[in-house]
């Protein structure tokens, strides 16, 4: 087996805590995200989703790509993301460093692993692999980023999940620790939801 190893950094103007709802925020993905096509969740507990999803191709949207997709809470900021396509394995590991309040530090390493007659490919694959991640990751983190920074504002004026915003504009203000409760609620209609056909 071969690895190849890939690092991606960026930074938002987000707590950690918004951060990681937004990894397990599954409802925006298809709305948010060009990549993705149509998903179905498999799982999900406290820290740990599943998801089968379909990717397409940044550079020949017409190709798609099948992604079975597990995300595991490591500890408080750090997730681990295993996925599988076209055959190769992805260890991806997502350290989000909250560097000063409401405000994060991004990591996202990639260890991609070729096995069997793939290793082979890989003096043609790898500099096309660096190129794509770089361009994969540039456009979901400008595709997200609105989703992040729109969360970080509204729970520091005090929103709540299915309440909303305070009555009162004066009471519009929340300064203290953002937390979340993991898995992120839904409506029973969600799209993201489990189908009843794999319960």
């Amino acid at each position: 087996m071969k690895v190849v190893e890939i690092k991606y950094q960026n930074e938002a103007k987000c707590s950690a805590s918004v951060a990681i709802w937004n990894y397990y925020d599954l409802e925006h993905f298809i709305p948010v995200h060009k990549g993705w096509g149509e998903f179905i969740t498999l799982y999900e507990s406290a820290d740990t989703i599943s998801f089968l999803g379909t990717m397409k191709s940044p550079f020949l949207p017409f190709l798609t790509v099948n992604s079975l997709v597990v995300q595991v809470r490591h500890d408080d900021n750090t997730l681990k993301v295993i996925n599988t396509m076209l055959g190769v394995s992805v260890l991806s590991t997502i350290k989000i460093t909250e560097i000063r309040k409401d405000y994060s530090a991004f990591e996202m390493s990639y260890k991609f692993m070729f096995m069997g007659w793939r290793e082979f490919l890989l003096p043609v694959v790898e500099p096309i692999l660096r190129r794509l991640v770089v361009f994969w990751n540039d456009r979901q983190w400008r595709e997200d980023l609105p989703v992040k920074l729109r969360r970080q504002k509204v729970l520091r004026l005090g929103f709540k999940d299915f309440k909303g915003l305070p009555d009162k504009i004066s009471e519009r203000h929340y300064d203290g620790p953002i937390k979340n409760s993991l898995p992120v609620p839904r409506l029973k209609d969600s799209y993201a939801n489990i189908p009843e056909s794999l319960l």
